[in-house]
């Protein structure tokens, strides 16, 4: 199955159920594997989750682990990528 685009929500604390909440801040694979269907539109299967290319895979994990970052948390990331932007 192809998808032009995937969608990713915050989840629901009953999303979370039989998930490690460190697991899934850590970007685990198997935490992800089984949240990224029960959080993503169109509903992924677990089967096409499974079959992900890594890079996609990644870029979602990345997108879920951003829902339960701090705001200290965004603000060190912030101060880091503004200093390896490009200078004009």
């Amino acid at each position: 199955t192809s998808f032009d685009a995937i969608t990713v929500r915050r989840p629901k604390a009953g999303e979370l159920r039989g998930l490690s909440l460190n697991d899934v801040m850590g970007m685990d694979i198997v935490a992800m594997l089984t949240l990224i269907p029960r959080i993503s539109e169109p509903p992924l299967t677990a089967d096409e989750a499974n079959g992900l290319d890594p890079q996609d895979f990644a870029e979602i994990a990345g997108t879920v682990r951003g829902f339960f970052m701090t705001k200290s948390e965004r603000g060190m990331i912030e101060a880091v990528m503004t200093q390896y932007q490009p200078k004009s």
